[in-house]
């Protein structure tokens, strides 16, 4: 069985693996639990980001993962032309 660490979403869906998903989700909504619920916020003394804030990390976020994607292209294609 090949390892499913190099496919993309695009060859193996989200749903493949149910455990995976449901793993995702516990851990965004134990996230959002502990930043909106305020006993939860002053435990972990943690605080929701403000709009700009958001913006800014989102663009941080998408560039690395473009990054990551140009990367593993030409990784890839670099693999493919050794063969």
């Amino acid at each position: 069985m090949r390892s499913l660490k190099n496919q993309s979403l695009l060859v193996t869906p989200p749903w493949s693996n149910i455990w995976v998903g449901l793993a995702v989700v516990m851990s965004l909504l134990l996230h959002c639990l502990i930043l909106y619920i305020p006993v939860l916020a002053d435990i972990f003394s943690t605080a929701p980001l403000n709009w700009g804030n958001g913006v800014q990390f989102s663009i941080s976020r998408s560039r690395l993962f473009f990054l990551m994607k140009f990367s593993r292209f030409f990784h890839d294609k670099y693999q493919r032309d050794m063969l």
